[in-house]
């Protein structure tokens, strides 16, 4: 079934994917997938049968693509870790946000664009964005229930969190010669994976010119946890893993608690001078 939002019809037009008593999916043309509230939502249903309708390609790339990066800004929907357990993300490529309700120690977010899912009194801060040409891969397999090897911003959370759940860095051979991948070890990342399942939400964008999106978002948005090609960088927290990574040791070795207590106080300092 086809319907056009009555206030928003730069969205163009758009396709029900999902209905229950107190939310309605839609993906629009131009606006991606939304959230609505049946009971007030202004759709008006349109006969696609007998309208030649371009639901599934816009008929302007360019708005389509301001379209999606404005969404990021009020995304109409996200997702907690549990709603990906019923439904995972499509194994298409895109871009997804990640907002977050408890910031890490330190992080500036007042500039962060914010949302308030449904029924909830607290605001979530948009503090990173990724690309993959896997959403499922990437969200679940990668960051929800991944490690700092595979993940930048399990990495960037690790090293924010260091001192709070007393965590160490840990280097390990990479396959790439003369480098290193690096990991929190198994207990750590359990416990980043415990606390971004608490307090992470995620969105995303499907879109096979997902490089060209997340670049875009990047320039548009402040997002502090994000590293590579960031003009908003949070340059302490490049600093911070950048020293947690020199002071990193293989497993099994002691934990360097004085070179990590010293990374992380010198961090402090740095955020504090901003």
């Amino acid at each position: 079934m086809v319907v056009r939002h009555k206030l928003a019809t730069d969205w163009g037009y758009g396709k029900i994917i999902k209905v229950s008593r107190l939310s309605l999916i839609v993906e629009f043309c131009n606006a991606g997938m939304r959230e609505l509230d049946p009971r007030i939502a202004p759709l008006e249903f349109v006969n696609d049968a007998s309208s030649n309708i371009p639901i599934t390609y816009p008929t302007d790339p360019n708005r389509s693509a301001n379209a999606s990066v404005e969404f990021f800004a009020k995304p109409g929907w996200t997702k907690t870790f549990q709603d990906l357990q019923k439904k995972p993300p499509p194994n298409k490529s895109g871009v997804y946000g990640w907002y977050f309700n408890e910031i890490p120690p330190y992080v500036p977010y007042k500039e962060c664009a914010h949302t308030r899912p449904r029924l909830m009194s607290s605001k979530w801060r948009l503090l990173y964005i990724g690309k993959g040409n896997s959403l499922k891969r990437r969200i679940l397999g990668f960051h929800f229930n991944g490690d700092a090897d595979v993940s930048t911003l399990r990495l960037s959370l690790g090293c924010l969190l260091i001192k709070h759940y007393k965590l160490c860095l840990y280097k390990k051979d990479s396959k790439t010669e003369g480098k290193y991948d690096y990991t929190f070890g198994d207990k750590g990342e359990e416990k980043i994976s415990n606390w971004m399942k608490k307090n992470a939400r995620v969105t995303w964008v499907a879109s096979p010119n997902y490089g060209t999106l997340e670049e875009n978002v990047i320039h548009t948005y402040v997002l502090p946890l994000n590293i590579k090609e960031n003009p908003n960088l949070f340059v302490p927290l490049k600093t911070l893993r950048s020293r947690l990574k020199d002071c990193a040791v293989p497993r099994g070795s002691k934990k360097p608690r004085k070179a990590i207590n010293k990374a992380y106080d010198e961090f402090k300092k740095a955020c504090k001078k901003r």
